[in-house]
């Protein structure tokens, strides 16, 4: 049964919910509360897009140097590679210098001998 709006006097009650007056001003402070957030939300995503931007060229700059270091480590190894190899070089005529000294010694030895 639907409750009866009028009591017994003959009288209607009054609506319990909040007034019109209520109503507008909740909607003004929901519609300054929106335009806030919305304000609030686009800087936050302009920080956002600011980072990402930020992040990607730092990224990119990362890159170039690892190529850059991976480039002068090659160039490194092969200087290294380059100086043993003239060590090495150098090793040999110097086996080959002492050889011919030893020799040369020999053959002057033997001639003081005779």
């Amino acid at each position: 049964m639907a409750p009866n709006l009028e009591d017994k006097k003959g009288k209607k009650e009054k609506p319990t919910g909040p007034t019109v007056k209520e109503l507008q001003a909740r909607i003004a402070v929901l519609k300054a509360e929106k335009l806030k957030e919305q304000k609030d939300r686009n800087v936050m995503q302009l920080d956002r897009d600011k980072v990402h931007a930020f992040w990607d060229v730092k990224k990119e700059e990362y890159k170039k140097l690892q190529a850059q270091l991976k480039i002068k480590d090659r160039c490194a190894e092969e200087l290294e590679e380059k100086h043993q190899a003239e060590i090495k070089i150098y090793s040999q005529k110097m086996k080959h210098l002492l050889y011919e000294r030893a020799i040369s010694e020999q053959v002057n030895c033997s001639k003081k001998v005779i």
